[in-house]
């Protein structure tokens, strides 16, 4: 026979995924049995088809559920529409596994004879429960003994029988067996089936149960008072008339979850937690089911809030139910919850919020926030869309009230939630809409959203405590250093601000970046590093560390304008080097534009603040902002230090030998050399990197190119498998008297050398070059390009006449050829 169920999935989420309708059967064969859904609609069509598995892996939950895991771990839910159903499969399915199990050669009672619940059998019947409990039989027999003895009913009379006479007497024999009765309930808790749950927690024993578990052996000195909060704190409220199996379900709902999160929530293990949550997540779709469903529902509590005779409490009431209803539809699918949320809307959700925020009592401006935050979580297009419409309108809308909370909010916790809610609201497309592939209505709502935000007063009013901190500032001095006196309050909205105006550079580029530059607020930023509070400096800190890292000109130029620099400084210096956390950041910040080589935030550092770092020895990160600074400033002084090191190590590995005639040779003057060399004679000078040729036969023009000494070397094929380590430039003329210098890229070439006629030499290790040849030749800008030429590009001129006769310019410098060589 066939009963009608949903089928359910249990998915990453932890949801339960509805995975269709259809009717459900148990097929019997000698080697398999299967547990079988056919669809609704087509018999031959199935949903499940699985092995019935003899392990005691199935759990009945309630009146109509069955709920079983897999061997590869999927978690499946059968939902009857009947009991009558469920009772049924349920049976066969047990049924089937105790034939199994006697095939298998098992051994199988159909039930435990446990001792009768006396006084003086509470041991026993403790000892008999935990070796029940050790094997999958023991626990299905001590199960159907439990339900066919009535065994919870007869704990439950013994129960109230020994503490009143521990309450009488107050020996201690009667406080033991209140221990051992505790553990005897925990042994049937922990068998994990939702038969015996569904007994526990009927309304008529579920206060007695709870009151079992108040004594605990492992606290023998301290009592919970669960019955005393169930009795006198936790009472039903029916703010609108409901059917009564939805009232019974609401019940049913909250003992569960006392029971999971308060009774035993120190004791809980996976199995009893998963029962649990199958429990209450089920009734929760049911009861989010009804009152979805009921139009007339919706209608008369919204009517509530509307009708001006209710009295303030009632209207509280709503706000309240509104919470707890928000809170239990968390775990429906997405689906469910839109359609949920939807539905509120369309009733008026929105119009409780009008004076739910600013109430008077602090529970019920929790409970609007929680709603408002629920609602944002799930569809933030649903509070922004109304919030555009009361601005078509020209009413008071959402975002000015919201923005007006968290300025005057005395709650730290409920201003810290205004804060999220502002931060859900104005988060938008990552790209701000600059360039957008495909323009969506969800999108275009974002960007007037975002034009309102930045573009009206809404801005400014949300930072309105930042503008006017300059104006309302004031400075007292603690231990030698000045310091910003602002109330806790203030210093919380500061804080919140700050990581608002982070999220907005990051996340609106353009927008915020208008803004930030516009606005006065930075002023109001900076003062913010002279507070007492560490966090309050660390935010500030964090913004300013935010537009530097968005390595943007225009938010460098107005950091710069405002001189931001200094009063991180002196809040840096102020720490003394302590290793805390704001010490810490101040030396990320510092390191990133170094890192990064922010040569405009670098230079300006350098020229102004240079000597604030000379205390600064334990991190050579500053040392490196003022080098780099230096660098820029004289960049052949550093590239001359760091060829001077790179010397010095060579030398001192052994890497590098000069011999003492080479080295006189490169310190000998022109004359000198002048002097010493011999007219229309060739020169060579041997050198680990230099190699340099003269002839004699060239007319008065300038040729360059590179080569060895002896171009056919018959070991060149092999050193082409090396990689290229120097370059030299071999400069050819004839002229007599020819000073010849060249200022070439330290990374291009190593030096210059002419020898022949009176030719003087000298090298740098400039970017730029000029070659004085002769009767002032000379050629600008001579650089090497990577297809290994030397080129004279812009002008090459003779004299002042700009005659081009011997060198030409760009690519076509017949005279002026450079070529890499190895050395």
């Amino acid at each position: 026979m066939t009963y009608r169920v949903k089928l359910y999935k249990l998915d990453q989420n932890g949801a339960w995924d509805d995975k269709g309708t259809g009717y459900v059967c148990i097929t019997e064969h000698e080697n398999l049995n299967t547990i079988q859904v056919s669809k609704e609609q087509d018999s031959s069509n199935l949903l499940l088809n699985v092995k019935l598995i003899d392990d005691d892996v199935y759990q009945r939950q309630q009146e109509t559920l069955i709920v079983w895991t897999e061997p590869d771990g999927e978690n499946l839910a059968l939902s009857f529409q009947e009991a009558e159903g469920c009772n049924e499969i349920w049976d066969q399915i047990a049924t089937i596994q105790r034939k199994l199990m006697l095939l298998s050669g098992d051994e199988y009672n159909s039930q435990l004879n446990f001792p009768p619940p006396e006084p003086s059998n509470l041991k026993d019947i403790e000892q008999s429960f935990l070796s029940a409990s050790r094997s999958v039989i023991g626990r299905d027999n001590a199960i159907a003994s439990i339900i066919e003895q009535k065994y919870i009913d007869k704990l439950v009379e013994l129960f109230e029988k020994v503490e009143k006479s521990y309450m009488d007497l107050e020996n201690e024999k009667s406080l033991d067996n209140l221990f051992t009765m505790s553990n005897i309930i925990k042994s049937i808790l922990f068998l994990n089936d939702a038969s015996i749950f569904t007994l526990i927690l009927q309304e008529n024993v579920f206060l007695n149960i709870v009151g079992m578990l108040e004594y605990d052996r492992d606290f023998s000195t301290a009592k919970a008072n669960h019955r005393q909060h169930l009795l006198h704190h936790a009472q039903f409220k029916e703010i609108v008339p409901m059917e009564k199996h939805i009232v019974d379900k609401i019940k049913l709902t909250y003992r569960v979850q006392f029971l999971k999160d308060v009774v035993l929530a120190r004791l809980l293990d996976d199995g009893t937690f998963s029962l649990l949550n199958s429990f209450a997540h089920m009734n929760h779709y049911e009861i989010v089911s009804y009152i979805q469903e009921n139009e007339e529902f919706l209608k008369n509590l919204f009517s509530i809030w509307t009708d001006q005779n209710k009295s303030e409490e009632s209207k509280n009431d709503v706000v309240l139910f509104l919470r707890e209803y928000c809170s239990i539809a968390k775990g429906l699918q997405f689906a469910h919850r839109t359609a949920f949320y939807r539905s509120l809307c369309h009733h008026g959700l929105f119009t409780i919020f009008s004076s739910s925020l600013n109430n008077s009592q602090l529970a019920i401006r929790i409970a609007a926030t929680a709603v408002l935050s629920n609602v944002l979580e799930h569809d933030p297009s649903l509070v922004r869309s109304y919030t555009l419409a009361q601005i078509r309108q020209s009413q008071p809308n959402l975002i000015f009230q919201v923005i007006e909370r968290l300025h005057d909010e005395p709650d730290a916790g409920v201003r810290s939630q205004y804060s999220e809610i502002l931060r859900i609201l104005i988060d938008g497309p990552k790209n701000d809409g600059v360039i957008e592939k495909i323009v969506t209505p969800h999108d275009s709502e974002i960007d007037e959203f975002l034009n309102f935000f930045y573009k009206t007063e809404t801005a400014d009013m949300l930072m309105k405590p930042l503008i006017n901190l300059p104006e309302k500032s004031k400075f007292s001095f603690s231990s030698g250093i000045e310091r910003l006196d602002i109330s806790r309050d203030e210093a919380s909205i500061c804080n919140h601000l700050c990581e608002i105006l982070c999220f907005s550079v990051k996340n609106h580029s353009y927008r915020s970046k208008y803004y930030i530059l516009a606005s006065p607020l930075m002023n109001g930023v900076l003062l913010l590093l002279k507070c007492k509070e560490s966090y309050i400096r660390l935010s500030a800190l964090r913004f300013f560390r935010t537009c530097v890292g968005m390595k943007d000109e225009f938010y460098n130029r107005h950091l710069l304008k405002l001189d931001i620099f200094g009063p991180i400084i002196q809040a840096f210096n102020e720490t003394k080097s302590k290793y805390n956390l704001f010490n810490s950041a101040c030396l990320e910040f510092f390191e990133f534009i170094r890192k990064e080589n922010i040569k405009t935030l670098i230079n300006y550092i350098g020229e102004k603040y240079s000597k604030s770092f000379d205390d600064v020895d334990y991190i050579d990160t500053f040392s490196s902002i003022i080098l780099k600074y230096e660098q820029s400033k004289d960049p052949c002084s550093g590239l001359d230090e760091k060829e001077n090191s790179e010397s010095q190590k060579l030398e001192k590995d052994g890497w590098s030998k000069v011999d003492k005639s080479e080295e006189d040779y490169f310190n000998t003057s022109d004359e000198e050399e002048n002097e010493s060399t011999t007219p229309q004679t060739s020169s060579v000078i041997k050198d680990s990197s230099l190699s340099v040729a003269t002839s004699p036969h060239l007319s008065n023009s300038l040729t360059l190119g590179v080569g060895g000494l002896v171009e056919n070397y018959p070991d060149d094929e092999e050193e082409e498998e090396f990689p290229l380590r120097k370059k030299v430039l071999v400069v050819k003329s004839n002229s007599p008297t020819t000073n010849i210098f060249s200022n070439l890229n330290k990374n291009k070439f190593k030096s210059s050398i002419n020898i022949n006629n009176n030719t003087s030499i000298s090298k740098t290790v400039k970017s730029s070059s000029v070659i004085d040849i002769g009767n002032n030749v000379k050629v600008k800008n001579i650089y090497g390009s990577d297809d290994n030429n030397l080129q004279a590009d812009s002008e090459t001129f003779l004299n002042d006449d700009n005659d081009n006769s011997n060198l030409t310019s760009s690519n076509k410098t017949a005279n002026c050829n450079l070529k890499r060589q190895r050395i």
